[in-house]
C-alpha cells in the first residue's frame, strides 16, 4: 500500500508532463491573446518596470500581471523572452493541476478515485490545449481548483485549510481579476449543502 501511495503521484505527474510537452516545438502563438503576456514580460525585462508594463507603448491595465511576471522570471536568466520560456508557467501549472486533482479526489473519494481523476485530467483535450498556451487559463484553473478543494476541507473540520483556500483565491484574483470570486461563492454553497439541516436558498 505504501508503495502505491508513493508511486501514484509520480505516475500522474509524469503523464501530465508528457502530455504538456509533447511536440512542444510545433506550438506557435497564433492570436493576439496568446502573444499578449509574452510581450508584457519582454517589456518588463527591457524597461525594468514591473508594475506598469506597456503593450504597444501603452500601459497595460486590462488584467492582472501574475502571468507576465512569471514569464519574465523564467526568462530572466537567459535575458530574453522566448516561445519556450513563455510556456513554462502554463506547463508547470498544468502538472500541478493534475496532482491537485489527484490529491483532492483521493481526499474525497479514496485512492483509486484519486488515481483515475488525475489521469483523466492529464489526458483530456482541454488540459493539453491550455498547458501549451501562454495565457492565464491554466494558472486560473489550478488556483480555483485548489481553492475549491481547500474549501471542501474546511467543511470537514480542517481549520488550517483556510490558508490554502484564501491563498489560492487571492492568486486566482491576481491571475485574471475580481471575477474569480466565483470560487468563494462555490465554497459557500458547498458549506450549506454539506451541513445537516442547512438548505440552499431558493
Amino acid at each position: 500500500m505504501t508503495r502505491r501511495r508513493l508511486s501514484t503521484p509520480v505516475i500522474v505527474g509524469a503523464v501530465a508532463a508528457l502530455m504538456a510537452v509533447f511536440d512542444l516545438g510545433a506550438v506557435v502563438f497564433a492570436t493576439n491573446d496568446e502573444a499578449r503576456f509574452p510581450l508584457l514580460a519582454r517589456d518588463i525585462l527591457t524597461r525594468g518596470d514591473v508594475w506598469f508594463p506597456q503593450l504597444n507603448g501603452v500601459v497595460y491595465q486590462n488584467k492582472p500581471l501574475l502571468l507576465a511576471w512569471l514569464i519574465a522570471l523564467v526568462s530572466w536568466p537567459i535575458g530574453q523572452v522566448t516561445a519556450l520560456t513563455s510556456l513554462v508557467p502554463s506547463i508547470l501549472a498544468a502538472i500541478a493541476l493534475a496532482l491537485v486533482v489527484y490529491a483532492a479526489a483521493r481526499d474525497m473519494f479514496g485512492a483509486d478515485a484519486g488515481r483515475y481523476a488525475g489521469l483523466v485530467v492529464a489526458t483530456s483535450q482541454g488540459f493539453v490545449i491550455h498547458a501549451r498556451q501562454a495565457m492565464p487559463d491554466m494558472l486560473l484553473t489550478l488556483f480555483v481548483t485548489v481553492a475549491l478543494w481547500q474549501g471542501w476541507r474546511l467543511t470537514r473540520g480542517r481549520p488550517r485549510a483556510w490558508l490554502g483556500f484564501y491563498g489560492a483565491t487571492g492568486l486566482a484574483f491576481w491571475t485574471k481579476g475580481p471575477a474569480r470570486r466565483s470560487s468563494l461563492r462555490g465554497r459557500s454553497s458547498g458549506s450549506s449543502v454539506s451541513r445537516p439541516g442547512c438548505r440552499r436558498p431558493s
